[in-house]
């Protein structure tokens, strides 16, 4: 069994075929960033430049992800065919958010790895990086910058919410879903089988990534300040 301090499961699950309309339109209209091309995005929740304004030396401005756990940061629905898939099904989850941030749609296009890595937050301390840009493992123990024209305080923003991240499952093969994975301190490789259920994952505790399937999968990803208390509270299912 996964400890739940890695990846545990909620009661809401989202219907194959809200699925199948999601990943449809990730496909046809998403977007693939040259440093993962393994992803087709598509954005659902932005930011909303103006209110980071300060928070960065010059252009090119640090891309939504770093702020993504920013208080200050302001983001908007955008207008488009998946945000109206998604807004329903976010809705039952807004009680476990002090704050709902960024939510992006990705879906891993087939025969396409994603290797194990973390996912970090600025001006936060962490153990065994490369250094203060890349959150690859490494001998730099310290604060994460992330951005070279990022400039926000130190902060413990995702300690206090026990770096966990709240995630979607989106296949176009519901039965089988995908490959995910995380790699717990035991070095043991452990597939997460959602079974369609919304779940929570540790993002810097343990390495996580997916093996490469023959058809499309993916994830909600949906970021925010969590409400630990509401979280505790909330009724939870193991990964087996």
């Amino acid at each position: 069994m996964i400890s739940r301090e890695h990846a545990f499961r909620l009661r809401y699950k989202i219907h194959p075929y809200t699925q199948d309309a999601i990943i449809e339109n990730v496909v046809r209209r998403g977007y693939t960033e040259p440093e993962q091309p393994f992803w087709l995005k598509y954005d659902v929740r932005s930011l909303e430049h103006a209110s980071i304004w300060g928070t960065y030396d010059e252009e090119p401005s640090p891309p939504d992800f770093f702020y993504r756990l920013y208080p200050d940061a302001e983001w908007y629905w955008e207008d488009n065919e998946v945000a109206e898939l998604v807004k329903p099904i976010t809705a039952e989850v807004e009680h476990l958010f002090i704050k709902m941030t960024r939510i992006k749609a990705f879906v891993q296009k087939p025969g396409e790895p994603i290797a194990a890595h973390r996912d970090l937050t600025p001006s936060h301390e962490y153990r065994h990086i490369t250094n203060p840009f890349q959150a690859a493992v490494g001998g730099y123990s310290g604060y994460f910058q992330g951005h070279r024209n990022l400039r926000m305080p130190p902060n413990t923003r995702h300690s206090d919410q026990k770096y966990l991240n709240l995630k979607i499952p989106l296949s176009a093969d519901p039965e089988r879903g995908g490959k995910p994975y995380i790699v717990p301190t035991d070095g043991v490789k452990r597939y997460l089988k959602a079974e369609d259920h919304f779940y929570f994952l540790n993002e810097y505790s343990i390495f996580h990534g997916c093996d490469e399937v023959d058809y499309y999968r993916g994830v909600i990803f949906i970021d925010g300040i969590l409400n630990m208390d509401a979280i505790r509270d909330e009724p939870k299912l193991d990964f087996e």
